[in-house]
């Protein structure tokens, strides 16, 4: 799960970027660049549902309460960093 998050907060900085390009060729390099980005976060949402579902049975076996805590709030975290990465992706 923190693979998934530290990938998730890396394209969150990639897609947060300020740079538009200069010329024609660098604006056609960042628009497929985005297209790949757009795709992989595609692909990956299967990952972060499966990984949310996995973390969230941990909160509901009995007297793992505080494993279950933390496996929770990974869980939020990682479907929180992967909603607002969507946001971003479609907001561009």
């Amino acid at each position: 799960m923190v693979y998934m998050i530290d990938w998730m907060e890396d394209m969150q900085v990639q897609l947060l970027s300020k740079d538009f390009g200069k010329h024609l060729l660098e604006v056609d390099d960042l628009l497929q660049k985005h297209s790949l980005q757009d795709a992989d976060i595609t692909v990956q949402a299967e990952r972060v549902q499966t990984l949310n579902t996995a973390a969230l049975k941990f909160t509901t076996i009995e007297g793992k309460t505080s494993d279950g805590y933390v496996h929770g709030s990974s869980s939020v975290r990682s479907g929180m960093c992967f909603d607002n990465n969507l946001v971003i992706l479609r907001e561009e």
